[in-house]
Formats: C-alpha cells, structure tokens, sequence
C-alpha cells in the first residue's frame, strides 16, 4: 500500500528516476504521464496519470492499446444497432435545455429546446457531458447548495491536448528505422512518440503551455491505425492520429479561432515530424472535420 501511495502522489520524473537510468526510455515511458492533462511529469501525482495508461489490457495482455475497426464511430454505430433490437428509441438532433423534476429530488424525464417533454424516467438521467455543464444548464440553480455549486464551478477540467487527423499518400518512412519500403512494419503498427527525446523536452513543452503559447516542439504521440484496419482507407493510402501537447485553451499569442494561427501550429507538428520521418509535410493531407462546432482547427482538428 505504501508503494502504491507513492506511486499516486509522486511525480513521474521521480518514479521513473528510480527504476530507469537513460533518458531517452524514461522519456518515453513518460510521455505516458502527460496524455490529455496539463500536468508537468514533474508535477505531484502525475505517477497517477502514468499509471492510469499502462495498467489496462486487452485479450489478457498487459498494457496493450486497440484499434476498432471501421474507427471509433463503430463502437456507437453497434451499441445503437444493439438497442434498437431490445426496443429502445434514440432521438438525435434534439438539444436537451432541462431536467424534469418531481418533488424536487426525482428526475422524470428531460425538456428539449422545442418544448417536448420526453418522459417515463425510473428517477434517473445518464450523461456523459462535464459535471459543470449538466449541474449549470440542467438543473435548477435552487435545488443545488452554494457549497456543491462552487466545487462545481472551480472543478478543473483543462486539458493540454490537441488531436490532428491526416491522411497520408504512403507510410512515412522513420530515419532511425532504416528502411524505405512501403511496406507496413512493426514500428508503424505501434505507437510512436515523437519529441520526446528527453524528460527536459517534455517538461520544456509543458512550461510553455503554463505560460499561455502553445509548445514549441510538441510532444506527440502518433498511431496509424490503418496499418491494422484496411477498411479505413483506400489501398496504399493511410490515416494517421496525432496526439499533440501541450496546447492551453485559451493561448494568450493568439486565437484558435484564426485559421491562420490554428495552421502555424499545425505546421509546427509537421516539422517536428519530419525531423523524425523526412518527407512527412509532402505526402500528408488533412482529413476534413465539419462536424464539429467546437472545432480547435476548424474543419481541420480538434480538441480531445
């Protein structure tokens, strides 16, 4: 118990200092820490989102990632298939504006925008969007204490993560790996972390997102998941994820908003990319978002 603890609390610079001495692997390991928060890996219980990433599996192996195949989307398409053969009816497009109350304490249906009253609720909501929205938006302001609506309001939820989706005319070809062949090779089916040659480029990409810019040189870790998935792509074309860090929200030399600066950041991914995989910037191309109003880049990326 006392080494789990101090696995929780402890700084990822410090746990991985105690098991590993090259900093090229420790690095690695520790870009682990760092996925979707704005925690440094030398921030108190960062140990915690390092452990978080590795502790799961698949198939009874440890610390293994999957693709789905036909991509994320497949996952709703089956779970919605899967109800509607046990009777249930799903309503899209439909913009919930209140929770319906009964005495104040049971939740018996939702209010949507255009007035219906969807019902018949054994007392109960499921939603999967922020604690602050739902308690903000949906519930009425008197049925909550002022204690329960301040933690609500001071919860944290930033995150330093952006995700850019690319389409790529072939596989890139990796200078440390050697070979120039189209061909899929074990390296491309993994994942692969890109700027993270040492513990201090990833704490220097997370100061200056601390200090409001996005970082310089971006810790990324990419995937292709079209390496294992041939419906996902056209033959010989492949789709690549990029998790980039650390971006604020809100940067304080710009705007997301602006398609000019949302593409220097972008470009600045490619770079970084191309040190690794020379050629990347010509033989990508970005995959097209119009779905998402919420859009860090547009039609062009978006914030996870």
């Amino acid at each position: 118990m006392v080494a789990l603890m101090d696995l929780l609390f402890s700084p990822t610079s410090k746990v991985l200092n105690r098991w590993f001495e090259t900093d090229v692997l420790k690095a690695a390991i520790a870009a682990d820490a760092t996925v979707g928060s704005m925690a440094s890996i030398n921030s108190v219980g960062s140990g915690y989102v390092l452990l978080h990433h590795v502790m799961g599996q698949t198939d009874g192996e440890r610390n293994v990632w999957s693709h789905v195949e036909g991509g994320m989307g497949s996952v709703s398409l089956a779970i919605s298939r899967a109800a509607r053969e046990l009777g249930v009816h799903i309503l899209t497009n439909a913009e919930i504006t209140q929770l319906l109350m009964r005495n104040d304490v049971v939740v018996t249906g939702v209010l949507l925008a255009d007035g219906t009253k969807v019902g018949g609720f054994s007392g109960s909501v499921e939603c999967n969007t922020a604690n602050a929205s739902v308690m903000q938006y949906l519930v009425p302001r008197e049925l909550l204490s002022d204690d329960f609506v301040r933690s609500i309001e001071f919860s944290d939820y930033t995150s330093g993560t952006t995700k850019i989706n690319v389409a790529i005319d072939r596989l890139p070809h990796f200078s440390s790996y050697g070979s120039k062949k189209d061909e899929v090779g074990p390296h491309h089916t993994a994942t692969i972390r890109i700027g993270c040659e040492s513990m201090e480029c990833i704490a220097a990409a997370c100061q200056d997102a601390c200090n409001g810019v996005p970082s310089r040189r971006p810790i990324m870790e990419m995937t292709i998941p079209s390496t294992l998935d041939e419906t996902m792509s056209s033959p010989g074309k492949h789709v690549v994820g990029l998790f980039t860090q650390y971006t604020p929200y809100k940067p304080t030399d710009g705007s997301w908003e602006d398609p000019s600066y949302r593409e220097l950041y972008a470009e600045r991914c490619f770079s970084l990319i191309d040190e690794y995989a020379p050629g990347f910037q010509v033989i990508g191309h970005w995959i097209q978002h119009a779905d998402s109003p919420r859009s860090r880049a547009g039609n062009r990326s978006y914030r996870r």
